[in-house]
């Protein structure tokens, strides 16, 4: 259960890497079947290609009902700081009042 708004992570979460070689309209349905079928954890991010437009276009009128992570490859403080602005300013906009659940530092070799 999420501590904050109390939602039930479904257990099969979304990942969106595979939706950026989609079209919008394929990856819009391909994310809404998945918020039909129960799953409510959407997982995206910037090295996605577009797929931060694509889920959030699909899940704009549930966002209430779902929790968004996303994830950085940034590796200084000050990268993740400029990145995380982007971040919320992308979510704020794309999402309206949707809050960003997640937050994820990635390092690659």
């Amino acid at each position: 259960m999420h501590a904050r708004t109390g939602l039930q992570v479904s257990i099969v979460g979304f990942g969106g890497t595979l939706i950026s070689q989609l079209s919008v309209d394929e990856a819009k349905k391909v994310v809404r079947r998945a918020f039909e079928l129960g799953i409510n954890y959407f997982h995206t991010a910037k090295i996605d290609g577009n797929s931060e437009e694509k889920t959030g276009a699909a899940l704009k009128d549930v966002r209430d009902a779902c929790i968004l992570a996303t994830k950085t490859s940034s590796r200084t403080r000050g990268a993740r700081a400029r990145e995380h602005v982007g971040v919320h300013a992308f979510v704020s906009k794309v999402f309206s009042s949707f809050a960003l659940g997640l937050c994820q530092t990635s390092r690659r070799p």
